[in-house]
């Protein structure tokens, strides 16, 4: 009977390895998210080049970064990845920097980034 416990598990194995042919390519899931995804260039108070990081739309118009990304900055552009417009940061909707995290709005619309289904 001991044999029979370790049996236990074998179904859902079996359930867990038949669903990866429901998942996306990595060029689909690359292709599906950058559309989403924006470089950020990241300016002082006197415009010169501080930093540069990345983040993503979480809505319309509202782009999430790191916290530290805009630390010290006075002003900032986005970029879309694979895109040439740049589009200047209107400001900060909110920051939590226990959780090293920002929001950020700017003037244009992409999509939001689906974190899951």
């Amino acid at each position: 009977m001991q044999w029979l416990s370790k049996l236990q598990p074998l179904p859902v194995i079996i359930l867990a390895l038949s669903f990866p042919c429901l998942a996306q390519t990595p060029r689909e899931l690359a292709s599906t998210g950058f559309r989403s995804v924006v470089l950020l260039s990241m300016n002082d108070q006197n415009g010169q080049p501080l930093c540069i990081g990345s983040g993503f739309f979480v809505s319309d118009s509202v782009i999430a970064t790191n916290a530290h990304v805009i630390e010290g900055a006075g002003s900032g552009s986005a970029k879309l990845v694979g895109q040439t417009n740049v589009f200047q940061l209107l400001g900060i909707v909110s920051v939590d920097r226990h959780a090293d995290l920002a929001l950020l709005r700017i003037a244009e619309k992409a999509p939001s980034l689906v974190l899951s289904r």
